[in-house]
């Protein structure tokens, strides 16, 4: 029989797979669908429940939850522990009780956690302070939580793309590699190769500093208009790069950001749907 955390992952992830507007790696929301898209959460407890208790999602079935980035932050316990991965259960919870409304999207800290390519920042390791986290909390059970946390991770679509021209994902390739990006990978089933430095889904995950020209290649190639990223550090929250809105939700500043699917946003009025999490 399966541990309790690991069957809540697993039918998450087959939630992930089989979410109605999943065509490919892309979510295809909706004309009257309103979305709520959240940036790097880091295990910021405080912002995630104040986003979800926004977000009211039983009394709102046209309301659209998007998640990224749930792990790699928070305290970390006297052994070195990182218990962030209690926020992505919670997380998965929630996709099971609103399986058409609670969306996420692969980020860059999943595909190092899955993948064991460690992330260090000052001296630390993100992915080894995680599993830390786990043993400490499932002991001999810990291998099956992990394994249904990678599995979870697998599962996670790259994008969203709604009726207005906008395009969300974690964020998009660097300018040098999105000359080689094949876009391809929104809509074929992952390869594993897809996953390692120089593969589709690494660059579309990893990429910083994009230029006015790499975002108009982008909108071209990805048939957009306009970006919802994250990814990059904002400490006031929020950022806007020409056509590209960039969002970060794992601080005190943490913002989300919130706009109908087919709702006429122009470029120059993308920061509009920015909402300060403490204001919620």
């Amino acid at each position: 029989m399966a541990h309790a955390v690991a069957d809540i992952l697993l039918k998450a992830a087959q939630l992930n797979r089989s979410d109605p507007h999943r065509q490919g790696n892309v979510l295809e929301f909706r004309p009257g669908e309103r979305l709520l898209v959240c940036g790097d959460l880091h295990g910021h407890r405080h912002n995630l429940s104040k986003v979800i208790g926004y977000a009211a999602l039983g009394s709102a079935p046209s309301r659209m939850l998007v998640l990224q980035e749930v792990i790699h932050g928070g305290a970390i316990d006297s052994e070195g522990g990182d218990r962030s991965f209690e926020l992505l259960v919670r997380a998965a919870r929630l996709k099971n009780q609103y399986p058409g409304q609670v969306h996420f999207l692969l980020s860059n800290h999943d595909l190092a956690q899955f993948t064991d390519n460690e992330i260090t920042k000052n001296g630390c390791g993100f992915c080894k302070a995680f599993d830390i986290g786990l043993e400490k909390a499932y002991g001999a059970d810990a291998a099956e939580v992990e394994a249904a946390m990678d599995e979870f991770f697998r599962s996670q679509p790259l994008a969203g793309r709604c009726p207005n021209g906008i395009f969300i994902s974690h964020t998009l390739p660097s300018p040098v590699r999105a000359k080689r990006f094949d876009p391809e990978v929104l809509r074929r089933p992952y390869r594993e190769e897809d996953f390692k430095n120089g593969g589709a889904v690494y660059d579309l995950v990893w990429g910083r500093r994009h230029d006015e020209a790499t975002l108009d290649q982008m909108a071209l190639l990805l048939n957009c208009t306009m970006f919802v990223n994250a990814h990059q550090n904002q400490d006031d929250g929020f950022a806007l790069n020409g056509r590209q809105l960039i969002i970060a939700s794992d601080h005190a500043h943490g913002t989300i950001a919130e706009f109908g699917a087919d709702e006429n946003i122009p470029p120059d009025m993308l920061a509009s749907v920015v909402r300060p999490i403490v204001k919620l």
